[in-house]
């Protein structure tokens, strides 16, 4: 896999096309591109116009499949035992 610098993630991370993530994550390309459109993954965009996704903003807490689960997903905090 490719690897690109994030710069949501302040990393380098492995990146993959629209498609591929879209197959991975089980959804359609559609649905790929209406999440790019509203920031809910991270990308780049290569010179030759793709654009790329990185896989690391796919497995964050705040990375959602549905209406309403990236804000449970944000609020959600591990329980800290003392």
């Amino acid at each position: 896999m490719p690897t690109y610098f994030c710069m949501e993630c302040c990393r380098t991370t492995e990146h993959l096309n629209v498609t591929r993530v879209a197959q991975f994550v089980g959804v359609t390309r559609a649905t790929m591109y209406n999440w790019i459109k509203k920031a809910q993954v991270h990308t780049v965009v290569h010179p030759s116009g793709r654009i790329l996704v990185c896989t690391a903003s796919l497995l964050t807490p705040g990375f959602a499949r549905f209406p309403g689960e990236r804000a449970a997903a944000l609020a959600w905090q591990p329980e800290v035992r003392q």
